[in-house]
C-alpha cells in the first residue's frame, strides 16, 4: 500500500505535474521558437539550394549535354557506322565468301572420301576397264555366256564403263565380285543401277557369305533381288535394305542375267554397285575411290585410282598382279627373277648387251649374229668373228 502510495504520488503529485508541464514547454519551446524556425527554414532553404538553384540546374544540363553528346553526337555516329561496317565486311565480304564457299568444299571432300560413313564395301564396283580386274565369271549356267565391259548411251552419254551379262539361251549367265569383310548381324543398304535388253528374263542379285575360315564359297544366301525386271529404255537405281547372319563375316555379290525368252542375243547391264552401313541409301562413291588396300582371307589388294586411271597390286595365295595403266618401273641396282622357274615374257623389248646368257628359241631375228671373238689374222679385213651371219643371210 505504501509503495502505492508511494507511486501515485509520484505520478500525480503537482510536483510532477508542474515539471510535466514545464518539460512540455520546454520542448515546445524547442521545436517552435524562432531561432529553431529560423534554422529550419534556413537548412530547407540551404537543401533547395543545393537541388535547385542555377549552378546544379547548370551543371545537370550539362552533364545531360555531355552523356547525350556521347551517346548521339556525329562522331559517335560515324564510329558506330564504321564498326557496323567493319563487322559487316568480316562477315559478308567476298574474301569470307569466299573462305566460306572452300570450308565447305574441304568438309565435303573429307565426308564424301571413303573413310565417311557412306564407305562403299564393294570393290571395283564402276570404271571397269579391259582386262576386267575385280569381277568374274561363273563356271557354270548358259554355254554361251559372256562377261563384257562395255558402254551404253543410257550411262554418262556413252562415256562410262558398264558390265554386260549376256546369253542368247534359256540360262544363267552369272558373275560375282571380289570377296569384301562384313559385320554379323548388322543392317546394310544395297544399290546399284540397271537395264535391260527387252528379252532378257529377269534378273537376280545376291549378296553370298560365309564365316571366317569357311572353305566352302558360300555358306549363307541373301536374296537382295529376285526375279527382277529391269527397264529396256532407261537406266534406274534399284535399292534394298536387309540384316546380316549370325555367322557372315565376308561375302561377295553376285547378279545373274536369267536368260533370253527369245533364243536372241540378251543382255543385262549394270554399274555403280555399292554396298553400305545402314538402313539409309546414299549417294553413290566409288568402292575405294583414290586409294584402297583391302584385305580378306583370300587376298590383299593395294589400288590408286586417278582421272580414269588404276594401277594396283593384288596379292592372292600362289597368284600375285602388277597392274599399271601408265607406266611400270623396276629400280634397283641388281634386279633378280627366280632361276627356279622360267621367267615367261610373251613380247619385250629389251636394250643394251645380254652377256653371259643361253637363249633357247625357236626363232632369232636379227641385223648380225656374231659368235666367239674377232679372228686375229692380217687377212681378216672385214673383222669376221669364227662364226658371223651377215644381215645378207652369209654365213
Amino acid at each position: 500500500t505504501q509503495t502505492a502510495d508511494l507511486i501515485d504520488d509520484k505520478v500525480s503529485s503537482s510536483e510532477y505535474a508542474s515539471d510535466k508541464t514545464q518539460t512540455a514547454s520546454e520542448i515546445a519551446d524547442r521545436v517552435s521558437n524562432s531561432a529553431f524556425s529560423t534554422y529550419k527554414t534556413q537548412t530547407a532553404s540551404q537543401i533547395a539550394q543545393k537541388v535547385d538553384n542555377g549552378a546544379f540546374s547548370a551543371y545537370q544540363t550539362t552533364t545531360a549535354d555531355l552523356i547525350a553528346q556521347k551517346v548521339a553526337t556525329k562522331d559517335f555516329s560515324a564510329y558506330q557506322a564504321t564498326t557496323a561496317k567493319e563487322i559487316s565486311s568480316k562477315v559478308e565480304s567476298s574474301d569470307f565468301k569466299t573462305y566460306k564457299t572452300q570450308t565447305a568444299d574441304m568438309i565435303a571432300s573429307k565426308v564424301s572420301k571413303s573413310d565417311a560413313n557412306n564407305v562403299n564395301l564393294i570393290p571395283y564396283s564402276s570404271h571397269f576397264t579391259t582386262p576386267l580386274t575385280g569381277w568374274t565369271l561363273m563356271n557354270w549356267g548358259a554355254t554361251d555366256r559372256k562377261l563384257l565391259v562395255t558402254t551404253h548411251t543410257f550411262y554418262q552419254n556413252g562415256t562410262g564403263a558398264l558390265l554386260y551379262l549376256n546369253t542368247a539361251q534359256n540360262g544363267t549367265a552369272a558373275a560375282g565380285s571380289n570377296r569384301f569383310p562384313l559385320l554379323p548381324n548388322t543392317t546394310y543398304t544395297f544399290q546399284f543401277k540397271a537395264f535391260a535388253s527387252s528379252n532378257v528374263v529377269g534378273a537376280n542379285v545376291y549378296l553370298l557369305s560365309r564365316a571366317y575360315g569357311s572353305t566352302s564359297d558360300y555358306d549363307t544366301v541373301h536374296g537382295l533381288f529376285k526375279n527382277l525386271v529391269t527397264s529396256p529404255s532407261q537406266i534406274d537405281q534399284y535399292t534394298v535394305t536387309f540384316t546380316t547372319g549370325a555367322n557372315d563375316n565376308e561375302g561377295y555379290i553376285r547378279v545373274d542375267n536369267i536368260g533370253s525368252n527369245n533364243s536372241a542375243s540378251s543382255g543385262l547391264f549394270f554399274t555403280e554397285l555399292k554396298l553400305e552401313l545402314g538402313d539409309t541409301a546414299t549417294p553413290y562413291v566409288y568402292g575405294g575411290q583414290d586409294s584402297m588396300i583391302a584385305q580378306t582371307s583370300d587376298d590383299v589388294l593395294i589400288k590408286v585410282s586417278k582421272d580414269e586411271l588404276i594401277d594396283e597390286i593384288n596379292l592372292q595365295a600362289g597368284n600375285t598382279l602388277i597392274s599399271s595403266s601408265g607406266q611400270l618401273t623396276l629400280a634397283a641396282d641388281t634386279i633378280y627373277f627366280d632361276t627356279k622357274k622360267p621367267v615367261i615374257i610373251p613380247s619385250a623389248n629389251i636394250t643394251g648387251t645380254l652377256t653371259g646368257k643361253t637363249i633357247n628359241g625357236s626363232t632369232i631375228n636379227g641385223t648380225t649374229f656374231n659368235a666367239g671373238d674377232i679372228i686375229s689374222n692380217s687377212n681378216n679385213t672385214a673383222n669376221y668373228y669364227p662364226m658371223t651371219i651377215t644381215p645378207d643371210g652369209a654365213y
